[in-house]
């Protein structure tokens, strides 16, 4: 083979391999986020392991300015949640696997998204926001920035911080957003708020019937309903109105003192605060107010409603409830769910509202309740 006849072949195998690397990548393979969530809040500093990419992209001031002003526009235009808003179970479908998202702010006090979306398999939190959400990134793609133009933001080591947090099943994982893969059927909850270290929402109310539907990454524990002797009846009563939501492995029992120290699974303690306030555990936690996550704190016969600073900003001295969620650190599998009242009536205001009226928690962190009202708590 001359030389002229061995360069024009080997131009044509190179023109051959190149045109089949261009092909390679399918147009239906979900791009890979470029960025992963670090949970701001109570883990500040604990970074999420892992190889940040570079933005892809860098937008003028103008425009970003533009596209701020525009969805802020779109976000004040949000509703509240109402009982229509029940988190209802993802329906079965053979084709297409979903998920619920849910996007708000001020602890889900505004609605930004709220819907079942479709997902592709093994799919990441930071895949299923991007495929619905405007979202932005700094640190070279470890931090979420900007969902929708609501910026995360500082006013300085005194100032008052802004952020997104998520949540899973009513959980707030330990793992950043690319790190965790969604199962299907799961609650997805991102909301923008403000916060203050050391003050945790590990665990929250408003994604009920999760976690004990769904459970955390993928494992579902036994649920415990554990209330004083003659509360029995009421758990139990709350057992079958999980029942008929799905969950499978219930047990209800009287206060284990142990068993709550070290729960096996997401657990339910119920009675009226007069009888809680026995158990060493519960009062522990409840002096635990300023940073347990709740904004609750009972004194006395008085319900205490609380900010984010651990600040009262209103009091219930009449009859009210309670219903209130908290994890023992951030990805808690088994967290803890209070529902009491400062008397028979409000006890019993609690119960009804999560037996028969799910819907009017939903999108709170955590709730306290009167005869005519649903309040949001923490308060802001």
């Amino acid at each position: 083979m001359n030389k002229r006849t061995f360069f024009i072949t080997l131009l044509i195998i190179l023109s051959i391999m190149i045109a089949g690397c261009a092909g390679t990548k399918s147009a239906s393979t979900p791009a890979a986020p470029s960025t992963q969530q670090e949970q701001a809040g109570s883990n500040v500093g604990e970074a999420v392991d892992g190889e940040l990419a570079e933005p892809e992209e860098e937008k003028t001031q103008q425009d970003t300015e533009t596209e701020t002003v525009n969805n802020q526009s779109a976000v004040e235009a949000g509703a509240k949640f109402d009982s229509s808003n029940e988190v209802q179970p993802v329906a079965a479908n053979n084709q297409v696997e979903q998920v619920r998202l849910l996007v708000t702010r001020n602890f889900g006090s505004q609605i930004i998204l709220q819907e079942t979306v479709g997902i592709e398999k093994d799919w990441t939190i930071m895949e299923l926001l991007n495929a619905k959400m405007k979202v932005e990134t700094r640190y070279g793609g470890g931090f979420i920035d900007n969902i929708n133009g609501l910026k995360s933001s500082s006013s300085g080591l005194s100032g008052e911080m802004q952020d997104w947090f998520y949540y899973v099943n009513g959980i707030c994982p330990d793992v950043g957003g690319l790190d965790y893969i969604i199962d299907p059927g799961e609650v997805i909850w991102w909301d923008y708020h403000v916060w203050k270290a050391g003050f945790a929402n590990a665990a929250v109310v408003g994604c009920y019937p999760e976690p004990f539907l769904h459970g955390y990454k993928g494992k579902i524990r036994s649920t415990t309903i554990m209330c004083p002797t003659d509360d029995l009846a009421a758990g139990h009563e709350l057992e079958k109105a999980l029942k008929a939501k799905g969950v499978a492995n219930i047990k209800v029992m009287q206060i284990d003192e142990g068993l709550l120290a070290n729960r096996q699974g997401p657990t339910i303690v119920l009675g009226e605060w007069e009888k809680l306030q026995h158990s060493p555990f519960i009062q522990d936690f409840n002096q635990a107010y300023k940073r347990n996550g709740t904004g609750i704190h009972f004194n006395d016969m008085k319900l205490e409603l609380l900010d984010i600073k651990g600040q009262v900003k209103r009091n219930i001295e009449g009859s009210g409830g309670v219903i209130a969620a908290a994890g023992s650190g951030l990805g808690d599998p088994c967290p803890l769910w209070l529902l009491s009242g400062t008397d028979l009536k409000g006890f019993q205001l609690a119960l009804d509202t999560l037996i028969n009226n799910p819907g009017k928690i939903t999108g709170r962190y955590n709730a306290a309740i009167t005869a005519g009202e649903v309040i949001s708590v923490p308060c802001h």
